[in-house]
């Protein structure tokens, strides 16, 4: 910015000069101390993960997957006798997630299994659930997206997994279960704070 001052007296136009010259000087750095101020304070970002995992165990660390779950027959070979097991799933990412895809995979393949959640939480030692009884997935299906699933990062639910379907004089079988979330199934992160 260019002043031009011309006074009559020379005193007078210098101190016109100085003064203007004082106020142009001094806007510049008012206006970027104001500019700088508006800026939005710089944040941090980090990675985040979303994971699921089947496992035996009631509490951290889970593993991971896939879980292999053996059931012996308390029967006989004429009247076989499977007991449910419960297993957990856990969150074990940094995300709330709202689904996951289940798998699971009976060996022999003559066996069937259905594998269930409980809203109330299970009653285990008397297999049972007070309400919200609800199927994951049923065997031979081998893959199901389900809700069932602990939502909160860190959290984890108990499912039940039973034998619906077997043969006469059956070996042990087996069911193998996995769990997979992908991103579309993750919450994303919500800024709280600045």
């Amino acid at each position: 910015m260019t002043v031009s001052v011309h006074a009559p007296n020379g005193r007078a136009g210098a101190a016109v000069a100085v003064a203007a010259l004082l106020v142009c000087t001094s806007l510049a750095p008012a206006d970027a101390a104001g500019s700088a101020q508006a800026a939005s304070p710089a944040r941090t970002i980090s990675s985040a993960s979303w994971a699921a995992v089947a496992s035996a165990s009631t509490s951290a660390p889970f593993g991971t997957g896939p879980l292999v779950l053996s059931f012996a027959n308390t029967g006989t070979n004429g009247h076989p006798v499977f007991p449910a097991k419960f297993f957990t799933v856990a969150n074990t990412g940094t995300l709330d997630i709202t689904a996951a895809s289940y798998t699971a995979t009976a060996t022999p393949g003559t066996f069937a299994f259905r594998i269930e959640a409980c809203a109330s939480g299970w009653n285990e030692a008397a297999d049972t659930c007070a309400a919200g009884r609800s199927t994951v997935l049923n065997t031979p299906a081998s893959s199901l997206l389900s809700s069932a699933v602990p939502m909160a990062a860190g959290s984890s639910i108990r499912l039940r997994a039973s034998a619906t379907a077997f043969p006469r004089n059956p070996t042990t079988p087996t069911l193998t279960v996995g769990v997979d979330v992908s991103r579309s199934q993750a919450r994303g992160a919500t800024v709280t704070g600045s």
